[in-house]
Order: C-alpha cells, then sequence, then structure tokens
C-alpha cells in the first residue's frame, strides 16, 4: 500500500530506522533475487560489502589491477510521483564506502542523479562521493554530460547516462563506452 510505504518513508528519513527502511525495501524483494543469481555467476568480481543500499564490488582485471565499484540503490525511497530534491540516502547507514588507495581506479554508480536528494542530504552525499570516487556513473533523467569536479577532497570525473531505449520514439537510443587506460598510473592523481 502507497499509503503505509509514504509514511515509512518519512519515518526513514526522520530517523535513519534501519527497520523501517527494511520494510521500505521489501518492494525490491524480486530485483534482490534476479541479483542474487546475477551475482552468483561472476567469475572475476567479489562482493566485498552487500546491504539493501549500498554494495562494494571489486572486479579483478588481472593479478594487479583492480576495479573497486561503490554501487548505491538511490531508488530505495522512490515513488511514482517523485521530485527532484525530496529523495533521501541514508549515508549515516553507509559507513563502509570508503577511497580504496590499492585499487586501479573507484567508481560510484548510482541511478539518480544527486540533486535528486533533500538539499542537505545532496550535500552530505555529494562529499561521500567526492571522497571515495573516481568516477560517478549516473542516470534517470536522460540526458548525457560528463561533469570534471575539482575539490580539495580530490578530481572526480561525473558522467551522465542518456536513454537506452526512449518509450515515446524508437529512434532515440544512446549509452557511453569509455575506453580508460588504468595501466597509466604515473598520470593518476591520488584523492
Amino acid at each position: 500500500d502507497s499509503y503505509v510505504r509514504n509514511i515509512m518513508l518519512e519515518k526513514c528519513k526522520a530517523t535513519n530506522d534501519e527497520i523501517a527502511i527494511d520494510k521500505v525495501l521489501a518492494v525490491q524483494e524480486q530485483f534482490n533475487k534476479y541479483n542474487d543469481n546475477f551475482i552468483s555467476k561472476w567469475k572475476f568480481s567479489n562482493l566485498i560489502h552487500d546491504t539493501p543500499l549500498y554494495r562494494m564490488v571489486d572486479y579483478n582485471l588481472d593479478e594487479e589491477l583492480r576495479l573497486r565499484f561503490h554501487l548505491f540503490n538511490t531508488a530505495w525511497c522512490s515513488t511514482l510521483n517523485e521530485a527532484p530534491g525530496t529523495m533521501y540516502m541514508p549515508v549515516e547507514l553507509i559507513r563502509d564506502a570508503v577511497y580504496d588507495e590499492c585499487a586501479s581506479l573507484n567508481i560510484s554508480v548510482l541511478h539518480h542523479p544527486t540533486h535528486w536528494l533533500e538539499p542537505n542530504n545532496k550535500r552530505q552525499f555529494d562529499q561521500m562521493l567526492d571522497q571515495i570516487s573516481d568516477i560517478v556513473f549516473w542516470g534517470h533523467e536522460h540526458a548525457d554530460d560528463i561533469i570534471n569536479q575539482n575539490k580539495t577532497s580530490g578530481n572526480t570525473a561525473i558522467i551522465e547516462g542518456s536513454v537506452l531505449q526512449e518509450n515515446f520514439d524508437q529512434d532515440i537510443s544512446s549509452f557511453n563506452i569509455f575506453n580508460i587506460d588504468i595501466k597509466r598510473t604515473d598520470e593518476k592523481e591520488q584523492k
């Protein structure tokens, strides 16, 4: 029932109540079953941390090169008519998200751009993303862009994804491909 879920969402935003968050996340049960099946078939990846809000995955390219992925479930609080500035990501409950100095790259992936979060929560979440990410991928708005942020915590590239399959016009389809030479560590800036 959406009425009860909306009440639970407000409680989650006010208190970071983990039990309430688990109740809200119940709508993602089928996705989680699919995801668990998908993860079980991985050959070169290791699931380091797994919660309903955040997953940390290491992808081993070879014995020396490894990518660290930070996967954030920003859709946990999605509603049918959501609006920018109203969503919430409980940063305090994502304590294990840290920058891995040994990884070749730290990549964060989230569905919603951070301006969909409440303003104070956006600031907290942006600070965390800046601290743990070399690259951030997000989508939701079907408008592609690349933003290079230079902050005191380091440089972060934000890659905004476009639309893969547009419902109203089948001729509109877009995706990004990036070729990153991670072996050139002499040019990599440290966080």
